[in-house]
């Protein structure tokens, strides 16, 4: 997944409604978006990212080699 790529799903973590996974999972909120808004381009470029939310309002960074999880902040 590329940057642009990264960006741009993180993005869309601002449109999941509360329970967007079927079993009551949380939104994303504003200031774990930014976070990963800022973290993502500073990944390293030799590693295949891929980013996805997580059922408690995280936001899930993980290659081949590393997992980086960026816990909900009230």
């Amino acid at each position: 997944m590329t940057v642009d790529e990264m960006l741009e799903r993180i993005e869309s973590f601002r449109d999941l409604e509360q329970g967007w996974d079927s079993y009551d999972a949380s939104t994303i909120n504003e200031y774990t978006i930014e976070f990963a808004l800022e973290l993502a381009p500073r990944l390293s470029h030799n590693e295949d990212w891929f980013v996805a939310p997580c059922s408690g309002g995280e936001i899930l960074f993980e290659s081949n080699k590393s997992i980086i999880r960026i816990y909900r902040h009230e």
